[in-house]
């Protein structure tokens, strides 16, 4: 790997921290300030800013693909239109960036439904079980598993680490 990757991959860390500290930050001053979390407004919000921009990018690349100009496979319009790219296997160039949109995505739909189902303090100790086995799982994965391995490794499960780490944090800053 070369330092370009590593230092890449370090930024991708960085900012999948960041945006599990500002996501939970937002979610738990809007819990203290009104008593809840509205789910409706969130999602609505996350709408807002994300889709018109990614479909912006899904058409053009639609467009290229008919022109000839890009080669995205069948099962790449389903990781695309799913968010589900970082479980795609060996993603054709046009869409492999997307994995880290598909990993935010998917965190998105599913940390604010636990926060208000679980409440800070057990979000807080499911997030520190989540860090304390994660690692312990891959290895096991690592030494056992070695077809795993590769799949795991597609899947990115290392990044939600980075974004948990910025949840607990979060919740640690409020407390």
């Amino acid at each position: 790997m070369c330092i370009r990757d590593r230092h890449g991959r370090v930024g991708v860390d960085v900012f999948f921290a960041i945006s599990g500290f500002l996501i939970t930050l937002l979610l738990l001053r809007e819990r203290e300030r009104t008593g809840t979390l509205s789910l409706k407004g969130f999602y609505t919000r996350r709408v807002l800013r994300i889709l018109p921009a990614y479909l912006t990018f899904v058409l053009v690349l639609f467009g290229l693909t008919r022109l000839g100009l890009a080669v995205v496979r069948p099962q790449d319009w389903v990781g695309v239109l799913t968010y589900t790219v970082n479980y795609v296997r060996n993603q054709t160039w046009a869409i492999g960036h997307v994995w880290s949109l598909s990993i935010e995505e998917q965190f998105y739909l599913v940390w604010p439904l636990l926060l208000l189902l679980m409440g800070p303090r057990r979000a807080r100790g499911a997030v520190l079980g989540y860090l304390i086995a994660a690692p312990l799982a891959r290895g096991f994965i690592w030494v056992f598993g070695q077809g795993w391995l590769t799949l795991a490794s597609e899947w990115r499960l290392e990044r939600v680490d980075s974004i948990a780490v910025g949840c607990l944090l979060a919740l640690w800053a409020m407390d």
